[in-house]
């Protein structure tokens, strides 16, 4: 509770987390390290059959769209401004970026 006071911030470090060897972390880099480990060995999402055709069939008409050669070449048609400031209105900048690495809070800060 005190570390959710403004007035009597927390002094000490809280570093309990533990490896699989038993040892508590030493710094927070390591705490957070050994975090990230384990959630994502137990946050692994599991798809049936159905569902990995289904994104299997998506990859193949994104990577088909981009080509210039094979697909219907939508990435490569031009846009208004108009449906580029409707496609930003309905960004969400909190969701994690794409293969891009661009995130919704850059696109979101960006200047006309």
């Amino acid at each position: 509770m005190k570390s959710l006071s403004i007035t009597q911030p927390q002094q000490e470090e809280c570093n309990t987390i533990i490896d699989d060897n038993g040892q508590i972390s030493s710094d927070n880099k390591t705490s957070a390290n050994l975090l990230g480990s384990y959630y994502q060995k137990t946050s692994k999402l599991t798809f049936n059959a159905m569902d990995k055709d289904t994104e299997s069939y998506a990859r193949k008409l994104v990577h088909g769209c981009r080509s210039s050669e094979h697909g219907i070449p939508i990435f490569t048609e031009f846009f208004t401004m108009q449906e580029l400031n409707m496609a930003l209105s309905n960004l969400d900048p909190s969701k994690s970026p794409g293969p891009d690495n661009i995130h919704g809070q850059m696109i979101s800060r960006l200047s006309d």
